[in-house]
């Protein structure tokens, strides 16, 4: 037992930044996707990154956190390993304690907590790989999910004789749901310091970087959805509750699909389903409802729901659709669905 904890990697402290304070690093070498994915089944994701061991020994868990669609669950659904390619080699040189060692073989990750904190934000890992990054280049509901190992790895002080870099593969295995998507699938990794160093400060030390590749799934009944580019509908902020003012964005030209309302004034429409049962509708192109226009494609207003439809604002909504119509009401455009494009509202007050 003490010689596998020995053997350890440790996935802490080496990242591109740590070039500048220790003369190592840790870097994604390659991203390999399964071919012709598909809705309702499982696919592999094998990232390989190359850590050249520091001249300092640490000791750490191993963070990965891969950006995937949020409807995929994947904290509780994936399930993530590592194994090593050069571990021994590189570790045997410094001290005959390490001589023997063995590579890693699939050892399983296990999914990160809320009470696993990233160090320098002192945020959960979704949180702060959030903050740093954003959505990874994608433009739709997708969310940050990581994995650790069971427990400390060690990379330490190697001879300048030996090898001083090795491999760490690690293998993903996702399940996809009935959704069509693409999307741009994000990976990174690091030890627990995280995103800064050590002992807090600076920012971007000790993890590999974000890289990214661009994954589709086929197969389904539905239509493609697409998060590599800004979709039809989106709203600011992005998550929202039907009593808050919020912002309606409207494209016209996505990956040469144009609307007819390209170029024309644009006025938004709406329908609301109150928790009463009761339905309001403003299908008319009122001036009050004319979106502002940003060029010939991309049109945006800001909304109040109930002063939107008219109604008081403790009147709640339980559903609510937005559609699209030019000034003579003649021209409208439904974004793909009979009643109009659907909100979903945040879920907490």
């Amino acid at each position: 037992m003490k010689t596998t904890k020995k053997r350890i990697l440790s996935l802490i402290a080496l990242a591109v930044t740590s070039l500048l304070v220790f003369s190592c690093h840790w870097m994604i070498t390659s991203i390999r996707v399964s071919d012709n994915i598909k809705v309702n089944s499982t696919f592999d994701v094998q990232v390989t990154t190359n850590i050249q061991t520091p001249e300092t020994d640490y000791v750490s868990n191993m963070i990965v956190m891969f950006c995937v669609p949020k409807s995929w669950n994947a904290q509780q659904t994936a399930r993530v390993t590592f194994s090593t390619s050069g571990y021994p080699q590189a570790m045997a040189g410094k001290d005959p304690k390490y001589n023997g060692l063995t590579e890693f073989d699939h050892e399983e990750l296990v999914p990160l907590t809320l009470s696993d904190l990233e160090a320098s934000t002192g945020l959960p890992y979704s949180k702060a790989l959030e903050g740093a990054y954003g959505k990874g280049g994608n433009f739709g509901d997708v969310e940050w999910v990581g994995f650790k190992t069971k427990d400390d790895k060690i990379v330490t002080d190697i001879s300048n004789t030996s090898p001083n870099n090795f491999d760490i593969i690690i293998d993903a295995t996702f399940r996809t749901d009935d959704v069509n998507y693409k999307f741009f699938l994000n990976t990174w990794a690091s030890g627990k310091t995280g995103l800064g160093y050590p002992w807090g400060e600076g920012f971007g030390a000790y993890n590999t970087g974000v890289q990214s590749v661009v994954v589709e799934v086929t197969g389904g009944s539905g239509p493609k959805v697409n998060y590599t580019v800004p979709a039809k509908v989106s709203t600011v902020p992005t998550e929202f509750r039907f009593g808050d003012f919020f912002c309606v964005n409207f494209m016209t030209d996505l990956e040469g699909a144009e609307s007819e309302l390209k170029g024309k004034d644009v006025y938004l429409c709406g329908k609301a389903v109150f928790e009463d049962g009761s339905v309001v509708v403003v299908d008319q192109p009122l001036k009050e409802n004319l979106m502002a226009r940003k060029g010939d494609a991309t049109y945006s207003k800001y909304i109040l729901p109930c002063l939107f439809f008219h109604t008081p604002y403790e009147k709640k909504i339980s559903q609510l659709y937005v559609w699209f119509t030019d000034e003579s009401g003649s021209v409208v455009d439904y974004c793909g669905s009979e009643e109009g494009w659907e909100f979903s509202q945040a879920l907490n007050e």
